[in-house]
């Protein structure tokens, strides 16, 4: 279910902030965690890290 607009970054922050969690509860071994993910949970994973790999360089010259 997609998020409402008015709330939409704030929930996806939480989301990322556990996906930084479970990472670092495994020590950043993405390689072992997408052996041990399903197929669509590691491809989901390797969309994770596309995808703020897109931010950062989107915004990597921005002051946040």
């Amino acid at each position: 279910m997609p998020n409402m607009s008015y709330c939409r970054f704030e929930n996806t922050s939480n989301d990322i902030q556990d996906c930084i969690d479970a990472l670092e509860e495994e020590n950043w071994d993405f390689e072992q965690m997408i052996v041990d993910a399903s197929d669509t949970e590691a491809e989901g994973m390797r969309d994770f890290v596309r995808l703020c790999r897109e931010v950062t360089e989107a915004f990597a010259d921005e002051e946040i």
